[in-house]
């Protein structure tokens, strides 16, 4: 562990500290008592040797500290290279999933969810570089670019999550308006389908009265009604199960006070019986408050322009409905009567 925790210098430095000291101790070595040649060359020799021992040991440190150094620097590029590498792939996923957190044909919650990731690494990229800049001495535009392009992308990426949420409640807007009105449709097929009954009954009832006033006084029956006799089911007042604001007519001869226009305002499940020639009117509104099927009983208004007789009301039970109808019905012929009255035939 010891040998491991020295570094290459340090190897180095040892090792030319014993090149010096080996020149070192061969020249106070005591030399030979002899003179000779051999014992003048070993005096001087002692230090041409001390002295290329240390040339030979400062050489070797510095070798060594330049190769240290070297390798200092190949290692620092190497992790620049790294990290330029990691940010590299970084900015490809991140780009990449900005793609798809873009692409319409991805579920808006599967983008949020990519842009609720993004938006962690942004955050997480803004305070390593605000790290980075407080660390860093002096001015770096390269790290100032960074943190604004940072910014700007956390920026974007908010506007956007804003969008596909925007997106997502007007969606669910739409469904929920989609779904009340399918709703208030069935509801009106329903109210619809309990009134046919009712309110075609009523329709044969006038044609019977005014088909017996043609008998005696000869007149024509007009009617755009589609069926003959007209009936509530081949008329405009009904559309695909629903009640229109549409209108139908029965005339009598030719004359304005004799025609009598039918209609049912849409939502309201009221027939009314309305004569174009005076203020007289009858109003069927059926009464589903009870739990009688298809209603529990009927409400019949009679509208004169007398001022005795100005309104009856009448509440009647769904069962027993036909003399109160029969006498608003005959009270409005009457009402026409007093405004453009009948030539009745002799014979009749």
């Amino acid at each position: 562990m010891f040998l491991a925790a020295i570094s290459y210098s340090d190897c180095a430095a040892i090792v030319g500290f014993l090149i010096v000291l080996q020149g070192v101790i061969m020249s106070i070595w005591p030399p030979s008592t002899k003179e000779s040649p051999a014992s003048k060359w070993e005096k001087n020799g002692k230090w041409i040797y001390l002295s290329i021992s240390i040339v030979l040991g400062i050489f070797v440190v510095a070798f060594a500290h330049l190769q240290e150094n070297e390798q200092k620097n190949e290692s620092q590029e190497s992790e620049k290279q790294f990290t330029n590498t990691i940010g590299s792939l970084e900015s490809t996923v991140q780009n990449l999933s900005t793609v798809l957190a873009t692409n319409q044909t991805i579920p808006s919650t599967t983008r949020l969810q990519i842009l609720g990731n993004l938006h962690d690494q942004y955050v997480e990229q803004q305070e390593s570089l605000k790290k980075e800049i407080f660390q860093t001495k002096g001015f770096d535009i390269n790290l100032i670019r960074r943190q604004r392009q940072n910014d700007r992308a956390i920026w974007e990426n908010e506007q956007l999550a804003k969008d596909i949420i925007s997106k997502q409640q007007e969606e669910k807007s739409k469904i929920e308006e989609q779904n009340k009105q399918a709703e208030q449709l069935e509801a009106e097929k329903s109210a619809a389908k309990k009134c046919l009954p009712l309110f075609d009954d009523v329709l044969n009832r006038i044609y019977g009265i005014l088909s017996g006033i043609r008998d005696k006084t000869g007149l024509k029956l007009y009617s755009d009604f589609s069926g003959n006799p007209p009936t509530i089911y081949s008329s405009n007042l009904i559309q695909d199960g629903r009640f229109t604001d549409a209108k139908n007519s029965i005339s009598l001869g030719t004359n304005d006070a004799w025609n009598f226009e039918f209609n049912i305002y849409a939502n309201s499940d009221e027939l009314l019986i309305r004569c174009q020639g005076g203020q007289s009117l009858v109003r069927i509104t059926p009464d589903f408050s009870g739990t009688n099927y298809p209603m529990s009983g009927v409400t019949i208004l009679h509208f004169s322009n007398n001022a005795w007789q100005s309104e009856v009301r009448t509440n009647v039970p769904y069962t027993n409905y036909s003399a109160t109808l029969d006498s608003a019905l005959n009270n409005l012929i009457q009402d026409e009567d007093e405004i453009s009255p009948l030539n009745i035939h002799a014979n009749n």
